[in-house]
């Protein structure tokens, strides 16, 4: 496709033509779809004007060639490690140097680049511990994004959370609000792979993993 415009004149109206038919497309850009002479009228109250032709020559889209893949073997640490499965996405769970094996229908194999993977540490609690991680549930974990959050008492206290991504970056924050007991965290809309949830209730700090299949 290309995107043609006209100069712009105040006040004027543009009508946009192919190969001498009307096209019924008005304004000042018009996207070229398909092949041919394009010309736009522009009038401006008894004046008026048409451009010269210009030829639109489309391309046709490249045809993909895609070969079948017979099989996918993923590496840890630079040693194939079975455990980690065949299929296109993996969530690791401990730190190293993660890359893939692929095996196409002719036999042969391509290897992706390495990707250091590492787990982020849980932050040290400071404080008086209120809340207790062995006191409240998760659940389910791992989740299709929708995680439910319970405590075995009704909050007297308003809770801030927040949850990273891998990289230490902020993806949601949220507050449960007291005279409360279970909550639900909503990030469907976020990549899969695994989180810390970092709860906050009067400067008591702690984190837990979830991870987003």
């Amino acid at each position: 496709m290309v995107e043609l415009q006209a100069d712009s004149v105040e006040n004027a109206t543009y009508t946009w033509f192919l190969n001498g038919t009307n096209l019924g497309i008005n304004g000042q850009t018009i996207t070229a779809n398909h092949l041919g002479n394009y010309q736009v009228f522009v009038q401006k109250g008894v004046c008026s004007f048409m451009s010269e032709k210009v030829f639109v020559k489309l391309n046709q889209n490249p045809i993909a060639k895609l070969q079948q893949l017979n099989g996918i073997n993923f590496c840890q640490n630079g040693e194939l490690n079975a455990s980690l499965g065949s299929s296109f996405e993996i969530t690791p769970t401990e730190n190293g140097s993660y890359s893939a094996k692929i095996t196409n229908q002719n036999g042969c194999i391509i290897q992706t680049r390495t990707v250091y993977f590492s787990i982020p540490e849980l932050p040290v609690i400071t404080g008086e511990e209120d809340l207790k991680t062995d006191l409240f549930k998760i659940y389910p974990n791992p989740s299709k994004g929708i995680f439910k959050v319970q405590f075995p008492v009704v909050l007297t206290e308003n809770v801030e959370i927040s949850i990273f991504d891998t990289t230490g970056k902020i993806i949601k924050t949220q507050f449960f609000e007291k005279n409360n007991q279970e909550f639900v965290i909503d990030i469907q809309n976020v990549a899969k792979g695994m989180y810390l949830i970092r709860f906050n209730q009067n400067n008591t700090v702690y984190s837990k993993s979830i991870i987003l299949e």
